[in-house]
């Protein structure tokens, strides 16, 4: 018997790695295809939660540009006010003489898609063992890819933006968000987004066994 346990784990792993390439060469070829749509599409929320995020971040401007570089995602905001500080204060641009203009970062346009690119593909590349487990992670999925949304673009943005108003106040203080940006930007991206399909996987399982084991004892049970 151990043979074709053998056998039959290693054509599992093979599909699963199959899988994987397909998703993989679909997703990247989708990505480079729809990035100006999806990016553009996705604008209004990055927005809407940089300012709930810090009520003192006004956006002016929000795009997706072509650069030398390639696509980015280049943000124009401003403070609405100073920020004071025990080391320092901030100012608005405007607010001094010669201080026109507004602060400015950039992000690269695949990078906003590629840590919900890895979670899909990884979700959707390890095979569910039936229709109720597939919906059964489907659903957790839906939170958990929003969760991971919000805590990466977003975030990414905010925290090089807070960054550079500090460092063009002369203020001596790392920002918080810019902690996040860093560790988003050194491979943490890819970490939260294999972390979260793991556990809609893993969970998504766990319920469908849960339900089939109280299906069974209710059965047993009337029998």
């Amino acid at each position: 018997m151990a043979a074709p346990l053998s056998t039959s784990g290693s054509a599992l792993r093979r599909g699963s790695l199959a899988r994987v390439l397909v998703l993989s060469a679909l997703f990247v070829t989708l990505s480079g295809v729809a990035l100006r749509p999806l990016s553009g599409a996705f604008l209004p929320v990055i927005a809407r939660e940089i300012a709930v995020v810090d009520r003192n971040v006004r956006v002016e401007r929000l795009e997706l540009a072509d650069e030398d570089t390639g696509a980015v995602l280049r943000m124009r905001a401003n403070l609405r006010e100073p920020l004071y500080l025990a080391e320092g204060t901030v100012y608005p641009r405007g607010w001094m003489p010669g201080t026109n203009g507004l602060y400015q970062v950039r992000l690269s346009g695949f990078g906003v898609l590629q840590a919900p690119t890895i979670f899909l593909i990884v979700l959707l590349a390890w095979r569910a063992r039936s229709a109720s487990e597939a919906t059964a992670r489907v659903l957790i999925a839906l939170p958990l890819f929003a969760a991971l949304l919000a805590l990466d673009a977003p975030l990414d943005l905010l925290g090089n933006l807070q960054e550079r108003m500090l460092v063009d106040a002369h203020v001596h203080r790392i920002a918080p968000l810019f902690v996040w940006d860093r560790f988003l930007e050194g491979g943490g991206g890819v970490v939260l987004a294999l972390a979260l399909a793991l556990t809609a996987i893993v969970a998504g399982r766990r319920t469908c066994r849960g339900r089939a084991a109280r299906a069974s004892t209710a059965k047993a049970g009337l029998s």
